[in-house]
């Protein structure tokens, strides 16, 4: 929401939309790549994960991580 208000804000202003992006990571082209870069890197174990848990059965990928310890503790509530 915050890049769709700068851009208006700049619109308004006589600024082109170019002008108006907030600079991120540095400014420009190769910012905006390095940034979402970093991000994808970041996030990408969150969805890996989240997506074997959910193909697994309930528990199963924590126990697997985690050790046979978790799935007892499950197993008990």
């Amino acid at each position: 929401m915050h890049v769709i208000e700068k851009v208006i804000e700049g619109l308004f202003h006589g600024r082109t939309i170019m002008d108006s992006l907030p600079r991120v990571g540095g400014g420009g082209l190769a910012g905006l790549i390095s940034a979402s870069v970093v991000m994808f890197v970041a996030l990408l174990p969150l969805f890996v994960l989240r997506n074997l848990a959910l193909a697994m059965r309930p528990g199963r990928l924590r126990a697997m991580l985690l050790g046979k310890q978790a799935a007892h503790d499950e197993a008990d509530g």
